[in-house]
């Protein structure tokens, strides 16, 4: 049984330490005092990829982890990234719960946020939302150095290691639309187009779902190439994956000898023009209504299109995360009883439903097998 609630133990799966609730009062925090026992494997699930034949892998945050699941839907294997990817707590102590500072690894609810596979099915990509704490300079905006793992997946499905790790270097910005860069645009999710090139989703957290009055200012897909990138597991005999091992020995400047993925601004999310052909907004959060953009757009697909004479045309879907805003949305706690949402509230004092909502844009992707 699994939960999605915060860890506050670990447990041994297929030979590997992983999240555990041992007890929990029913909310996403710890419990203060008393609380039920659940005893379920926690998993944070931030990313899914599904094979032909029914089985795949979930992204988790908590763990940083990747799991396999089989065709009959069984988690039977779990990939964990390099030590210094896993969060401690102090050092050399595992300590998976979210709700603390861990001395180094992934920082609390910035797992890993994107896993997508290649085409081929060979490859398997999972890259952690932000970067690691030994990895970041000052402030929100140093938390740009994001490491991606490479999988090989073509001849077993549970690999004990990645065969290469790069270093995407992740949008800055400011969050008021000018001045010095005072956040990174975390990764929400990723799409492989084939084993040099994914699409990642990065974004602010401006928008419909919070009570800011900061409008949306970044909100992009982005195309990155992951040739000429350096292989990071590669260098200093592996240190750079033992704990603690930090790839920004000053500040947010990459070693030397450590060149980033590329990338370009494949999709712009926030293009005014195109949205207001539907009716939709910048609206800041505080001022949102029903067609303002929302906080968190964290889920892609691509699709190609079946029509005579676009062979290299695909339609992109990117959906949001409603993070539970909204009256319509229904969950049931821990007794099995039902318990139903709330609105968002705008300036105004009406209430705001955070609907999910999908984006369709339509791409012309050359190179890629169809």
């Amino acid at each position: 049984m699994t939960t999605g609630l915060v860890p506050d133990a670990t447990t041994i799966l297929a030979g590997r330490i992983v999240p555990f609730v041992t007890i929990s009062n029913g909310t996403a925090t710890l419990p203060v005092s008393g609380g039920t026992i659940i005893d379920r494997m926690a998993i944070d699930a931030e990313a899914l990829v599904l094979r032909p034949d029914g089985s795949g892998y979930v992204g988790d945050e908590y763990a940083a982890a990747i799991y396999h699941f089989n065709a009959a839907k069984s988690i039977d294997g779990v990939i964990l990234p390099p030590p210094a990817a896993q969060p401690h707590s102090p050092v050399g102590v595992l300590k998976y719960s979210s709700e603390i500072s861990n001395v180094n690894g992934r920082r609390g609810n910035q797992g890993m946020e994107g896993v997508a596979l290649s085409p081929d099915g060979g490859t398997l990509f999972g890259l952690m939302q932000s970067a690691t704490i030994q990895d970041s300079g000052s402030g929100n905006q140093g938390r740009l150095n994001a490491r991606l793992f490479v999988y090989n997946v073509s001849s077993q499905a549970i690999p004990a290691a990645p065969v290469a790790e790069y270093v995407l270097r992740l949008p800055i910005f400011n969050d008021t639309g000018a001045g010095a860069p005072n956040r990174t645009g975390a990764q929400s999710e990723i799409i492989a187009l084939d084993n040099t090139h994914l699409l990642v989703l990065s974004r602010d957290g401006n928008g419909k779902g919070t009570t800011s009055a900061l409008a949306p200012v970044f909100k992009s897909v982005l195309l990155v190439d992951l040739s000429g990138a350096t292989d990071i597991s590669k260098l200093n005999d592996g240190a750079y994956d033992r704990e603690g091992g930090d790839i920004t020995p000053s500040g947010t400047t990459l070693a030397a000898g450590i060149t980033p993925v590329s990338y370009v601004e494949a999709v712009n999310l926030l293009n005014a023009t195109q949205l207001a052909k539907y009716g939709l907004n910048l609206n800041p959060g505080i001022n949102a209504d029903q067609n303002s953009i929302s906080e968190k757009w964290e889920g892609m697909a691509l699709v190609p299109v079946k029509e005579p004479g676009s062979p290299n045309d695909y339609f992109l879907f990117v959906a949001n995360d409603n993070d539970f805003i909204g009256s319509a949305t229904k969950m049931s706690n821990l007794a099995g009883s039902g318990i139903t949402t709330i609105d968002a509230v705008s300036q105004n004092g009406l209430p705001v439903k955070n609907d999910t909502m999908f984006l369709a844009f339509r791409l012309t992707i050359t190179g890629l097998a169809r």
